[in-house]
């Protein structure tokens, strides 16, 4: 971690929002992280009968995490929040 800035130390999770079967896939490669401190853990399922606002919701929490280095999103769920995922960073 030499030379690595300060504000980045922490920055160890990958973070993903995706369709069922893909998320089974990520966590049993093992990136799922469930803190009982925090209240959410770092994955978020996404199907067809979750509401924009959720996933929306979902993004703006993960991007804000402090412990987040890296989040995925499918292409489905970034089309149906195409405006957020755009206007981030």
């Amino acid at each position: 971690m030499l030379g690595l800035r300060r504000d980045l130390r922490d920055r160890h999770l990958i973070a993903i929002i995706a369709d069922p079967d893909m998320l089974t896939g990520m966590l049993l490669a093992g990136i799922g992280h469930h803190d009982p401190r925090r209240p959410s853990p770092n994955y978020f399922p996404v199907d067809a009968r979750t509401p924009a606002a959720d996933i929306e919701s979902a993004f703006r929490e993960m991007t804000g995490r402090r412990d987040v280095a890296i989040v995925l999103i499918t292409q489905a769920a970034a089309d149906r929040i195409r405006a957020v995922v755009d206007g981030y960073g």
